[in-house]
């Protein structure tokens, strides 16, 4: 245990970096100023009676998976009470329009002693639950009765487990059991800890289609039904000027085509705008209420659902230059034929599920990004096939959150 106290140290340590970092998230609203005191463990919301689960999940991805799970849950067990955390802003405000109104939000406490100690001594719950790879040692040495399910580990994380295991070994031993999302996965867990394992499956494969205003699609749909849609999304920095070029040239084949980009981080949306329109494109704003033509950058949140079920093909961000990617799962959940560029690193596993499929598109280069974009949207007949070949391929994935809720269930009796 030398290297918990160790890790103790190091946090009072650099407290004061730490501080700076904090209040520069605040400043750039990647912190809820209003809910500062749940970051020190600290909560209004008085704890239930009865038995409490506790289920942390990282960021949107994680927080989306466990939305099945937790409905599952609830009919099985209706007098359960269920705490959820989570550590970003986005992933908090996602939260609150798809939790049900009986499940409570909390921010996730700073990897702190004192904050955590707050934090477990309010709540008290009788199991926790840690989502995925989101693995803090002081969390999890304080949680009662940690789990980890959908666990996520790959070799790289693996080989810096086992490079580090004298400072990180500490952090398995308490963890009463590791559901994998993979056989690879659980074979990496195999590596660097002797905790209980299974292969339960992937949660994301369970996860229902991403939500949309129904009203709003239908209306859309009427708009914008003589044109093709080209969706861009979650694009970070460095990708939009990409996906204007990319629109501008593939336009000269395909004339009535709208390119949507849709940011990772919505409050991009006007620096996006002005750099575009900078570089002479012609671009409009959703949250500005301009009309829909050309490129258009749909800078609100919470609306990817009603543009994937709009889409004619689909692009996913973070994967053209070395950014790892993002998460494909709700495009193709939808049945749309989706594209990716070389870097999608950060989801490996379910890309070679994808792949072994065929029902994803991952390319080396942009020429082939827009040989492919062009290819589907010229193409109605092949396009249509693509799209029941994927919807077909994507219900029959699945069946992780029944194996994962009987094992939570396992924990509670």
């Amino acid at each position: 245990m030398l290297a918990l106290y160790f890790y103790r140290v190091l946090w009072v340590v650099l407290s004061p970096l730490v501080d700076l970092m904090f209040i520069i998230r605040l400043i750039k609203g990647k912190e809820d100023k209003k809910r500062i005191p749940e970051r020190l463990g600290f909560s209004k919301i008085p704890r239930p009676q009865g038995k409490l689960l506790w289920l942390h999940a990282a960021s949107v991805g994680e927080s989306l998976s466990i939305l099945p799970l937790i409905r599952t849950l609830q009919e099985r067990q209706p007098s359960l009470h269920i705490l959820v955390t989570t550590g970003t802003v986005t992933s908090a405000e996602l939260m609150a329009k798809r939790l049900p109104q009986n499940v409570v939000h909390q921010f996730v406490p700073l990897d702190f002693y004192w904050s955590v100690k707050n934090f477990i001594r309010h709540w008290q719950p009788d199991l926790s639950v840690f989502v995925e790879s989101e693995l803090w040692p002081e969390l999890l040495h304080q949680a009662p009765n940690p789990i980890i399910i959908n666990g996520r580990m790959s070799a790289k994380s693996a080989a810096r487990y086992q490079k580090l295991a004298p400072l990180t070994g500490f952090m398995f031993q308490k963890i009463r059991l590791i559901l994998a999302q993979s056989e690879e996965s659980y074979s990496n867990f195999q590596k660097v800890c002797n905790s209980p394992l299974e292969n339960s499956g992937n949660l994301k494969f369970d996860a229902p289609k991403p939500p949309a205003d129904l009203e709003e699609l239908e209306a859309l749909q009427q708009q914008l039904q003589n044109h093709k849609l080209f969706v861009c999304a979650s694009t970070h920095p460095g990708e939009d000027e990409v996906m204007a070029a990319i629109h501008q040239r593939a336009k000269a084949e395909v004339k009535n085509l709208i390119t949507v980009i849709v940011p990772r981080h919505p409050h991009r949306g006007k620096g996006i705008q002005k750099q575009l329109q900078q570089a002479g494109y012609t671009c409009n704003l959703r949250s500005t209420g301009e009309p829909i033509e050309n490129i258009y950058i749909a800078d609100t949140i919470g609306e990817l659902g009603l543009w994937y079920r709009l889409a004619n093909v689909v692009l996913m961000g973070k994967s053209l230059h070395s950014g790892g990617g993002q998460n494909p799962f709700e495009p193709l959940k939808c049945g749309k034929v989706t594209l990716t560029g070389p870097s999608m690193e950060n989801f490996t596993e379910m890309m070679q599920i994808f792949k072994e499929r065929e029902i994803i598109l991952q390319s080396e280069n942009v020429a082939q990004i827009e040989k492919d974009l062009v290819y589907f949207l010229k193409n109605d007949k092949q396009r249509t096939l693509a799209e029941e070949k994927i919807t077909e391929k994507m219900q029959n994935l699945g069946g992780a959150t029944a194996k994962t809720a009987q094992r939570i269930e396992d924990f509670l009796v």
